[in-house]
This record gives C-alpha cells, structure tokens and sequence, in this order.
C-alpha cells in the first residue's frame, strides 16, 4: 500500500532527525574540543591518581582509577598506629577506561576518517594511527596478558611461573597411594568478591560430594590466637582470622577466609580457616571417606617448555656488597631440544607468548640460612606479537612527526624561494650612462 503524502512527510522528517543526530554525533567524537577535555580529564585523573598512590599503591592504584569507568578519590588522614583512614567523602572522577576509550573514537574518527586526505596530511594521519596502535596495546595489556615471577636455584628446572597478587583456593582429592589426584580451583576473581564481613558464597561442582561456602574473605589477613577480650570474633579451634588493611605492596598481602564445608545432603563434615600462610592445608573426609585437602596459593602458569639456571652472576661494586650487574645463564628445554641464553638487565628472553626479564636474585635476608642461590625472572605472557607495539607505535610515530616536519619545512623553503625572486619593475632600476 503506498504512503500518504502525510506518512511520506514524517518519514522523511524522521529520517532527517536521525541523520542529523548521526552527523552531530560523527562531528563531535571528531572535534578537537573534545579531544582538549578529554586531555584535560586525563591530566586531573593522573594527578589524583598520584596523590592516591602514596596511601593504596600502585596495584590498586591502576585498578580503581585506569581500569574502572568511575571513581570516587578519597583523602586520608592518619588513624590509630599510623594506619592511612579514608574520609567519607570524596571527588567523583571519571575512570580511565571511558576517557580512554573516548580518546580512540576521537583518534579514529577526528585524526583518520575525517581529516582531509592529501599529501600535507600523510605524516598527521601516520602520527594518529601510532596513538591508536599504543591505545590499543593497552586494552589487550589489561585483559590479555598474565603476568608473574619464576624463582629457579642453580641447576633446578621449572616449568611455571606464579602470579604476584592472584591467590586461588586449591582443592586436591588424594588418590589411594597417597598422591594428587585431580585438582580444582576456587578462582582469585570470585573470592575477593566477598570481602567485607557478612559475605558468603557456596562453591558447588558435579564433582563434589560436598559444597564448600567461604565467608570473611579478607585481601590480608593474619591467623592469630584468640584473646580473652575478643568476644565479637568468629574462633575455630581456638584461632581467629585477623583482618588486616592491604598493604601498598599488593604482592605482600597475605589472603584468608573461613570456610564450611557441607555434604550434599546437608551433613556438617567441617569448618576452618584457609590461610595463604598455612603449613597445613584443610583436610576434608567426605561421606564416602575419600580424603580432600583445600589450601590458599598463588595462581600457577604452566610453561609450553621449561627453564634451568645453569649459573647466577652477580658483579659488586667495588668495597661494597650493592650489586654493580646480575645476570642468568638459562637453558630453555623444548621437546628434547636445548637452547642457551643470558638474561640480564635490559636484554630478556622472548619466546612466542612468553618474555623472560631478569628480575632480582637470592638468597636474600628474609631467606633461611643455608638457602641456595637463586634467581628471579618476571615473565610476562601476552598475544603473539603484542610485546612489539609499544616499539611499532614509538617509531611510527616518529615517522610520521619527521614526515610531518619535512613537509612543513619544505613548504617553507618554497614560498622564502619565491619571495626572493620577485621581479623589479624596469622603471624602479636606477641606470647610468652618459
């Protein structure tokens, strides 16, 4: 059935609305107003993020202010044992990811698609797409990449590394002979979920004959006896889990929790505290008298190959024991294949996903006497490929500001050369002669 002349018009009206909205929409992601507030709202989240860091460190630093799309900055003011107190109140700001994410559009709509496409612009367009390049390692750096150490003595070889600030609950079934027999996991991302005092969760899996419920998760926490004057705390075989406020280092915090572990038909089999500095894990013995151990431990990365230290060296500066250089002989080991490699400072090991960096050494003074030297690599495992965008941005972006650069200059020369060769009118020429 054809429109009306009336429906024609409000059609066309309404799609002269949307268009409109459209191309407001386009000019503004694309103006350079937006990108100057942007800019600015980047420079104040900076700053009080610095201001931040002094009291709740940098971990948590780039959680809450770069990694969140709102914060709220709180100042502090000193409590009882020089312990840092949020205030009450504080500045709203917004976080990272949506000024960020603002940034790109703005990049790839104002710097790609809408600027003028012509020689004079090649080396701005070039500039513009290296920014991108470096937003968007940053995106995969955030979400994609693991992250951790590896700890290898002399002549030992490992095929792991340990996250520095991710604590799991490990819950192993032990096999007749006494050896581990499958392993499951209560994941770092779900327990700290349930900080803060009246926080429960249940852990159920088809594999289990029981559920186990984790309540009074604390980030950091200390096991401690229980004293007389501590009535209001929960006690379980006369200890207590002390809640502690997370440390500035977010790799030294100590994670725990109270755990109740329950048969699927409601039978009590049992209640504990988990602690990450536990000696012991927590036996449990189900229904059937199949014996569980559940314990806290930082998340483990599994290596497609292994590492051994053939040798640590360390160079003193001299009449002092600061150490000048330190460095790791390695030998990666690959499916019967060997491969030696020096790391030391500024020259690590890449290796597909993986990057070895030399870290620091021991045995150090919170070591045990006796402990054999050893070294500890950070590693990093992130997509194919992604370590070398920083770099690609860098000089891309350099490409483009010397292209940029050439292009003004030469401009410059152009019009000074034409300035210089302007003709002079014959009548203006003072002649001699006789």
């Amino acid at each position: 059935m054809p429109l009306s002349p009336v429906h024609k018009v409000m059609s066309d009206s309404s799609k002269g609305k949307v268009w409109g909205v459209l191309q407001w929409t386009f000019k503004l992601l694309s103006s350079f107003g937006l990108a100057a507030a942007l800019f600015t709202l980047l420079a104040i989240l900076v700053l009080f993020a610095t201001l931040a860091q002094v009291n709740i460190g940098i971990h948590d630093v780039k959680q809450d202010y770069f990694s969140s799309a709102f914060v709220v900055h709180r100042f502090f003011s000193e409590g009882t044992g020089g312990v840092p107190v949020p205030s009450r109140w504080g500045i709203p700001l917004i976080g990272g990811y949506p000024l960020m994410g603002l940034l790109f559009l703005n990049i790839l709509v104002g710097g790609l698609i809408r600027i003028r496409k012509r020689p004079q612009t090649v080396g701005v367009v070039i500039s513009h797409f290296s920014m991108l390049i470096l937003l968007a390692w940053g995106f995969i750096t955030n979400h994609f990449v693991d992250e951790g150490y590896m700890q290898i003595h002399e002549d030992d070889e490992v095929d792991y590394f340990v996250d520095y600030t991710k604590w799991d609950m490990e819950l192993i079934k032990e096999s007749g002979d006494n050896s581990r027999e499958t392993v499951y996991l209560l994941p770092h991302e779900r327990l700290v979920e349930l900080e803060g005092e009246g926080s429960r969760r249940a852990f159920e899996n088809a594999a289990w004959p029981f559920e186990i419920s984790v309540t009074g998760y604390a980030r950091n926490s200390a096991v401690e006896v229980v004293k007389p004057w501590q009535t209001n705390m929960r006690v379980i075989d006369g200890y207590i889990l002390n809640r502690l406020e997370p440390k500035m280092e977010a790799e030294a915090n100590i994670p725990g929790g109270y755990v109740e572990v329950k048969a699927n038909g409601g039978q009590g089999l049992g209640e504990g505290i988990v602690w990450g500095f536990a000696r012991q894990p927590l036996t449990i013995t189900d229904p059937e008298g199949d014996k569980w151990s559940l314990k806290m431990r930082k998340r483990i990365y599994h290596l497609p190959y292994s590492i051994k230290l053939r040798k640590f060296i360390k160079e003193d500066h001299p009449g002092v024991s600061m150490a000048k250089r330190y460095m790791s002989d390695v030998t990666k080991v690959e499916g019967g294949l060997e491969e030696d490699v020096r790391i030391r400072m500024n020259h690590p090991l890449n290796s597909g996903e993986y990057t070895f960096y030399q870290a620091s050494f021991g045995p150090n003074a919170g070591d045990p006497p006796g402990t054999p030297v050893y070294t500890v690599l950070a590693v990093w495992k992130r997509p194919l490929m992604a370590g070398q965008w920083p770099l690609v941005s860098c000089i891309t972006v350099a490409v483009g500001l010397l292209v940029h650069f050439i292009m003004k200059l030469s401009a410059y020369f152009k019009r000074e050369g034409k300035r210089g060769t302007k003709s002079v009118p014959i009548e203006d020429v003072n002649t001699q002669g006789g």
